[in-house]
């Protein structure tokens, strides 16, 4: 805003250099019926006019105007933070492929699956550490490449989205969750795979950029777009009933299960939508991705190491 020139009948309340200005302040001034003119005073320069008598009102009411819409519209955030592939996804196939090349060959002499499935019996016994050793196994090399396919590209979003030390953190935590949800909801059961935890993260995907969508009020198919993906994605790959599938895919259908899935995604939403307090959601220091990073990873060989003791 310009140095003001009085006179004795219409003053400059201000000068512009963007013609599209000139014109907002123009309707400010035309909704308080405050009379006004507009002038071109050179190739890009323009300029309103008021009456001298309506100056001080004229300039208090484009004053507050301009504070009133400072900042807006909202500056569009970047979605994705970047993380690079290893960190995002590398581990997470290391880490299942090592675990599940241990626990098929009975390495060191342990029955993996038997000290680490998610029972829900042991588990409501005080036996906290299978909801994330559970995590880690799988039955077969099919069951495998199914968790690690899906898995890795779910992940690869999730940490794209959080960074990878959070959210790893993330996962690892809503996916025991999940099962402990599961232990707690039904008991009697008996289960393993990463498949909760690749629920668990479309859970926190969805909720954390749910909450973030709070700045498109007006546009509600903004809003509600990632809960519908989610849900959509939550019933196509864990939802089925082996009466409504073909013969040859009863079978596995039938294997799946479908409230560990189902625990994995809410127990994700609680985790994303936590995560997305805040205009920006949580926001960490690359050594804080580091560090919980590193306390993922921590907990899985932590509980194993309980598991086996």
């Amino acid at each position: 805003m310009n140095e003001v020139q009085h006179g004795f009948g219409e003053v400059v309340l201000l000068r512009a250099s963007s013609q599209r200005k000139i014109h907002e302040l123009a309707l400010v001034l035309k909704a308080m019926s405050i009379e006004y003119a507009i002038r071109q005073e050179g190739p890009s320069t323009w300029a309103i006019l008021v009456l001298e008598a309506d100056f001080a009102r004229a300039l208090d009411e484009v004053q507050r105007y301009d504070q009133e819409n400072r900042g807006w519209p909202p500056r569009h955030e970047e979605v994705f933070r970047k993380s690079d592939w290893v960190t995002s996804v590398g581990v997470f196939v290391a880490v299942l492929v090592v675990m599940h090349v241990a626990s098929s060959r009975g390495a060191f002499g342990f029955d993996w699956y038997r000290l680490g499935a998610a029972d829900g019996e042991a588990m409501r016994a005080g036996e906290w550490w299978r909801a994330i050793t559970a995590l880690t196994l799988h039955s077969g090399i099919s069951h495998l490449l199914g968790n690690l396919v899906f898995g890795s590209f779910f992940a690869w979003v999730v940490t794209q989205t959080l960074g990878a030390g959070l959210g790893w953190a993330a996962i690892v935590l809503a996916g025991s969750l999940g099962f402990a949800l599961e232990a707690l909801v039904r008991g009697d059961f008996a289960s393993i795979g990463a498949s909760t935890g690749v629920f668990a993260a479309l859970g926190v995907q969805v909720a954390h950029q749910w909450r973030l969508r709070r700045v498109y009020r007006g546009v509600a198919w903004k809003r509600w777009a990632p809960v519908l993906a989610g849900l959509v994605l939550l019933g196509y790959l864990g939802i089925s009933d082996p009466k409504e599938t073909p013969d040859w895919m009863a079978r596995e259908v039938a294997r799946i299960d479908v409230l560990g899935h189902a625990a994995g995604f809410i127990t994700g939403c609680v985790v994303g939508w936590c995560l997305g307090a805040g205009p920006r959601g949580v926001q960490v220091s690359p050594r804080v991705q580091a560090l919980l990073g590193g306390l993922a990873l921590a907990a899985i060989a932590g509980a194993w190491c309980v598991a086996l003791m």
